[in-house]
């Protein structure tokens, strides 16, 4: 904390779920404006630039315990592989230049770890190919009539990150570049009051998302499976953590539209892929039913909803270093949440049905070299048979 000025707040709960700290540290973050930490022990100690909403906070914290109480877990599969790792990787990969930071939240990728996560992407375009999956790609900004439609706006807001252009009047453009000029005038941020167009593209917080607006307002022709890799842009209120968590990073997923019978047998199948890479790759950690972090006053009864239902699981992989597990993928059931929003029918006129799962790219590479490091040698034989070259 570098203010002068800091206020200290603490909240009498003494949580120990590491899964649970990390919800209400998202939370503390995303509530109190400006630098502040969030630690915990036998207290909740809070420690912010600005003065802390007690009553909000309070909210928060009561609302994430009411979901952790509420809902049982569903752990389909726990890996019995013992990490032969247990250092942070990261201080290697940046020494080697192999992961720069552009800025917060966003590195230059190059190298073995690069090689990495395209030697993963491949294992799911094996995937997908052996099942028949229509390989697809997408832009990198989405209308705002697509998240309009299932209402991210809502549910999400503290992940949009926007994308405008500028007013096209010559004085305009004439007095923003005046003010830009780095030769006469240093600057760090861009000056934008009244010189933007009305925002009508977002960035894409998730590559599935055009695959089912592509058949909106129509017929889906048939039962199917598709993919795409794709860079996504997400807004971090509990803030960047190098490869971690990201601003913006590339996800490689497999989705299957159609009706009911047809994407549960997929689905299905998606969870039993999650745990046959996990064993294919030796990967220490666990499948486990999750939620979403919704942003809404009824956060608490959607995230026990998809609970009760077990819509999303999630493949989190353990970091020896810091004791902690990192979701690496992660399959979730939408039902005809989409087909009715994006109104895609079937042929007998009902809603399309629809799941996916997700493989984070970077997070993957990074959990597995959290688990075993960069000396090829000491991989174990399924992961060297995987990657035959040595990150180094």
């Amino acid at each position: 904390m570098h203010s002068a000025i800091v206020m200290e707040t603490i909240f009498d709960y003494q949580i120990s779920d590491a899964g649970l700290q990390e919800q209400i540290r998202a939370e503390v973050l995303r509530l109190c404006p400006g630098r502040t930490d969030v630690e915990f022990g036998p207290q909740i100690r809070i420690v912010s630039e600005a003065t802390v909403d007690r009553r909000r906070v309070e909210d928060a914290i009561g609302r994430l315990r009411y979901i952790r109480k509420s809902v049982e877990k569903d752990r389909p599969y726990e890996s019995s592989h013992a990490p032969l790792w247990d250092q942070n990787p990261l201080s290697h990969l940046q020494e080697t230049h192999q992961v720069v930071e552009v800025s917060e939240g966003q590195y230059l990728l190059q190298g073995e770890f690069l090689g990495l996560m395209n030697a993963l992407d491949g294992l799911v375009v094996r995937l997908a190919n052996q099942w028949g999956a229509v390989e697809q790609t997408y832009p990198t900004f989405v209308p705002v009539d697509l998240l309009k439609r299932i209402n991210y706006f809502k549910d999400f807001p503290h992940h949009i990150m926007v994308a405008a252009p500028l007013q096209g009047r010559q004085e305009t453009l004439e007095r923003f570049a005046a003010a830009h000029d780095f030769s006469k005038t240093p600057f760090d941020t861009l000056a934008t009051d009244g010189v933007l167009q009305p925002v009508e593209l977002v960035a894409a917080p998730s590559v599935c998302y055009p695959c089912y607006y592509g058949f909106r307002n129509r017929q889906l022709p048939g039962n199917g499976l598709f993919t795409a890799k794709s860079r996504c842009s997400r807004n971090e209120p509990s803030g960047f953590r190098a490869l971690a968590r990201l601003r913006n990073f590339t996800m490689r997923e497999i989705m299957v539209l159609g009706d009911r019978e047809f994407v549960l047998h997929w689905r299905k199948r998606m969870v039993d892929a999650m745990r046959a890479f996990m064993e294919e790759l030796g990967l220490g950690g666990r499948i486990e039913s999750a939620n979403d972090l919704f942003f809404t006053n009824d956060a608490a009864y959607k995230a026990v909803f998809q609970h009760s239902f077990k819509l999303k699981y999630e493949c989190q992989a353990y970091l020896p270093f810091s004791k902690e597990y990192l979701a690496v993928a992660s399959v979730n059931l939408h039902n005809d949440t989409y087909g009715k929003a994006f109104r895609v029918t079937l042929a007998d006129g009902s809603p399309m049905q629809s799941a996916c799962i997700g493989f984070g790219l970077e997070r993957w590479a990074y959990a597995l070299l959290c688990q075993y490091g960069w000396d090829r040698a000491k991989w174990p034989d399924s992961l060297r048979r995987t990657f035959p070259e040595t990150i180094s």
